[in-house]
């Protein structure tokens, strides 16, 4: 897992050290080829790790902090991008040009929106979608017609 979690953070330490601002634009052939590749290595591992370990639980991954974000993690995907874009259009120009050459600590000062709407959106979207999907599943499942006479 810390193999995973190594190679996780040396390939994006591989894209800045190079000279990329980020993944879309990556500075070299060689980077455009492996980047992805280390990425999906290091999930790949994650997930073996995860679904080869003992039948015990890892204390982190089930806290409440990370089961919290882990039932919002749709929405955050969702909204991140918006909920940025709202808050850089809506600073003065400088600090909002500060904070976009920043990207430390622009994603810092937007994480704390972003869980909230995403949150809303679990709370107004997800929850009653999932409901209504799982009344509509457990009818399927019933029999049409009995079986005894």
């Amino acid at each position: 897992m810390l193999c995973a979690a190594a190679l996780l953070f040396a390939s994006n330490h591989w894209l800045v050290a190079t000279g990329g601002s980020d993944w879309l634009t990556p500075p070299t052939l060689l980077l455009v080829c492996l980047y992805p590749i280390g990425i999906c290595a290091a999930f790949a591992l994650i997930v073996l790790g995860l679904r080869t370990r003992a039948s015990y639980p890892v204390a982190i991954l089930t806290s409440r902090l990370l089961t919290f974000v882990g039932r919002i993690s749709y929405s955050m995907y969702l909204y991140h991008v918006g909920v940025g874009y709202f808050l850089l259009t809506r600073l003065p120009r400088g600090p909002g040009l500060w904070l976009g050459l920043h990207p430390h600590v622009y994603a810092l000062a937007q994480l704390g929106p972003v869980i909230a709407v995403s949150y809303l959106a679990y709370r107004a979207v997800e929850l009653p979608s999932l409901r209504w999907v799982e009344r509509f599943s457990l009818r399927a499942r019933e029999p049409k017609y009995s079986t005894s006479s």
